[in-house]
């Protein structure tokens, strides 16, 4: 069992595609046909056999091709593990009878990392933004 890595990792699945934000490392990522179904299973609680049961005619071995993209979203930072101990969701089918065809991949992109990295909160005064914090001043002796 797998959840989202918040608060760091912000996501949202529009017109079928996943937008994922690692807020902490500046990356972002798009999951489309399978891999957005997949990622979208895994965050409300499916277990990767559940998805690989209802991928079964989309892939051979899809245990392995589960498992082995689960653990790429977790080598990402994008989903912690979690105790099965608490809530499951044993009965987890598709939202629609027809599952996307292709391998899952992940679409990386890098070209804002220093945009998503940047955290003007801290950088602002009592006042609030657009405020800027006054610079420590220093003593000279």
């Amino acid at each position: 069992m797998y959840q989202i890595n918040a608060p760091g990792v912000v996501s949202d699945t529009l017109d079928g595609e996943a937008i994922i934000i690692n807020l902490e490392t500046g990356m972002y990522y798009s999951l489309e046909g399978s891999a957005a179904v997949i990622w979208k299973a895994l965050c409300e609680g499916a277990s990767e056999g559940d998805i690989a049961l209802a991928f079964q005619d989309s892939f051979d071995q899809a245990t392995e091709i589960i498992s082995t993209f689960t653990q790429e979203l977790v080598r990402e930072q994008l989903l912690v593990p979690i105790s099965s101990d608490g809530p499951t969701n044993h009965s987890w089918k598709p939202s629609h009878p027809s599952l996307p065809a292709g391998f899952p991949v992940i679409n990386r992109f890098a070209d804002m990392h220093d945009l998503l990295l940047l955290d003007p909160i801290h950088m602002v005064g009592a006042e609030g933004w657009p405020h800027r914090a006054e610079e420590p001043h220093t003593q000279h002796s």
